[in-house]
């Protein structure tokens, strides 16, 4: 069966066809107001700004910064994706790979300059 998916050219996400709202949803952000409130809570910096100050130089964020990026934004689902990981991962770590890479290319394209490194520099902190 897997052979037969493989087969299959993967859909990519058009970044100029695709709007704020639906860009928000697929990368499993919150909605705009919420989105600009939590960072508002954690932050003085604008929100391209710290997106940009986490891109480049991560240990120069507070707690509250770090966390409100660890959490995508403050997303209130974040548990949910930890219990979606670790179901992939019961079938294997190959598996919870596969699928993490896979989804990681389809939002790769959505987000905005530097919004991904950020992220991951927020984690790893």
């Amino acid at each position: 069966m897997e052979h037969l998916v493989k087969g299959f050219p993967q859909p990519q996400p058009q970044p100029n066809n695709i709007s704020a709202q639906a860009r928000l949803r697929i990368l499993d952000f919150p909605d705009p107001e919420t989105l600009e409130a939590n960072v508002s809570k954690s932050s003085s910096l604008a929100r391209v700004d710290l997106v940009r100050r986490a891109a480049e130089s991560p240990r120069q964020l507070s707690g509250s910064e770090l966390d409100v990026l660890r959490q995508s934004y403050g997303f209130p689902e974040l548990r949910a994706r930890v219990a979606a990981s670790e179901t992939l991962e019961a079938v294997s770590a190959e598996h919870l790979q596969q699928v993490t890479e896979q989804l990681d290319a389809i939002g790769a394209p959505l987000y905005d300059e530097d919004e991904k490194k950020a992220i991951d520099n927020a984690l790893e902190e």
